[in-house]
């Protein structure tokens, strides 16, 4: 009987060391996450007011660190691949309608500022690095589909993009869910050259992540 007791006792304190450890407020403490979700990107632009696009669904994805300064302050430096883009069905093609679509993917490295009013939630803002890496446009009209895939290496499109982002994370033990909303503060164009409309790409994240 004194054996199932003291038995019982150790795996009570087991238990309770346990859970303990894991509401551990974290938020004093270095740590690294993996995260990863889906992008809702559409663009900002002036120049073709009657030029309407859709959102456009792709994928973000990448690690980050959490670096504290105080308990309620730090800073949060990523590296996320990001698919963004558009599309449009709204203009002529050879007599008939056709739609739009360009994917680009892009290179983003946000620093951001972290508040940490609870050790569940984190709210983040700064600024983002974008670098593009890639760019595919796709027609479809009239039973044809035309492609056209490149990486830039001219001067008619702008590469390296200065944004702002901000967001909210809410923190579950080793997991966190985000959420994010991204503007470029230049345009895509850059000698003026292009021939698709000057834009900015404006973002909306969701996504998991998981933290170590």
């Amino acid at each position: 009987m004194k054996r199932i007791t003291l038995a019982a006792a150790l795996l009570a304190l087991t238990f309770s060391t346990s859970v303990n450890a894991q509401d551990v407020d974290q938020r004093d403490r270095l740590r690294l996450g993996l995260k990863g979700g889906l992008n809702f990107s559409s663009l900002i632009q002036d120049d073709y007011p009657n030029y309407e696009v859709n959102h456009k669904l792709g994928y973000v994805g990448g690690a980050y660190l959490s670096i504290p300064l105080t308990t309620f302050l730090g800073i949060q430096p990523e590296v996320l691949v990001s698919q963004k883009g558009f599309s449009s069905s709204n203009s002529n093609f050879f007599g008939g309608t056709y739609t739009f679509n360009r994917t680009t993917t892009y290179l983003d490295i946000p620093l951001m500022v972290q508040l940490k009013p609870s050790q569940f939630i984190t709210i983040v803002g700064g600024i983002q690095y974008s670098y593009l890496l890639s760019k595919k446009d796709e027609i479809t009209g009239n039973s044809v589909i035309i492609s056209d895939q490149v990486t830039y290496d001219n001067q008619d499109i702008t590469k390296n993009i200065l944004g702002v982002v901000g967001g909210i994370d809410i923190n579950i033990k080793h997991f966190m869910v985000f959420g994010r909303y991204n503007l470029d503060l230049r345009r895509n164009n850059g000698d003026g050259t292009s021939s698709v409309p000057r834009y900015k790409n404006q973002v909306f994240q969701v996504g998991v992540g998981l933290v170590f």
